[in-house]
């Protein structure tokens, strides 16, 4: 009977029991308890956030300075060695070297061997063409190594760059001494007697263009060094 108020909601509506199992799901799972397997954080106490925080900051700041000292380090404005801050040439060359030959390769225009023979009591050895070796030691390598590729010629270009020595007992250039010791131990890998001096001279080839006649070879004597015992 009607007393007047208006309609009364009945609970026995559709709508009403589907709300009614909704907030019985939700309220179930809230109290549910957690998941055994579920990964759980490790509650850090202060010292800890503290540590947090500052390594944080530690690489954020070391990351910033990184950015900034390179970013003065290939600037077009300072391209040259001798306008480049102090800081940025400490900093990148010694670690982080910019070769920007990958982006803009000059390829070679001519084939360049070194070749070294031993002098043991005055007496020369045979001629050793060891960038030959090296090519035949990384073709059909499915691994080769891109530092045994370049030691050798790097060692070359360094000396070549510098002031090369020729003499015989001529005080050597930190450059020389590390060309010296890579021809030493490739010839000591070939199986060769530590020599007591060994000379080193450059085979080059000229890149013939397509379809001409190759080139004469040329060779140029980098000198005769002493091997320090």
């Amino acid at each position: 009977m009607d007393d007047g108020s208006g309609p009364t909601e009945r609970t026995d509506r559709p709508d009403h029991k589907n709300r009614l199992v909704a907030d019985r799901l939700v309220a179930d799972r809230l109290v549910a308890p957690p998941d055994p397997l579920a990964p759980r954080g490790i509650p850090l106490g202060g010292p800890l956030r503290a540590a947090g925080r500052a390594a944080t900051l530690l690489i954020m700041a070391t990351a910033l300075v990184h950015m900034t000292l390179l970013v003065l380090y290939v600037s077009p404005a300072l391209s040259s060695a001798d306008t480049r801050p102090a800081q940025a040439e400490a900093w990148l060359q010694p670690l982080f070297p910019q070769d920007w030959d990958i982006f803009a390769p000059d390829p070679p225009h001519t084939n360049t061997h070194l070749e070294a023979r031993s002098w043991r009591a005055d007496r020369p050895g045979r001629w050793i063409d060891l960038t030959a070796r090296d090519i035949a030691a990384h073709r059909h390598n499915p691994l080769p190594s891109r530092e045994d590729q370049a030691v050798l010629r790097k060692a070359v270009g360094a000396h070549l760059a510098g002031s090369p020595h020729t003499q015989l007992r001529a005080p050597l250039t930190p450059a020389a001494k590390y060309l010296r010791n890579v021809v030493v131990v490739r010839l000591h890998d070939l199986g060769e007697p530590r020599p007591d001096a060994v000379e080193l001279r450059l085979r080059t080839v000229p890149i013939a263009p397509p379809g001409g006649l190759a080139p004469a070879a040329s060779r140029r004597p980098l000198g005769t060094w002493e091997v320090v015992p």
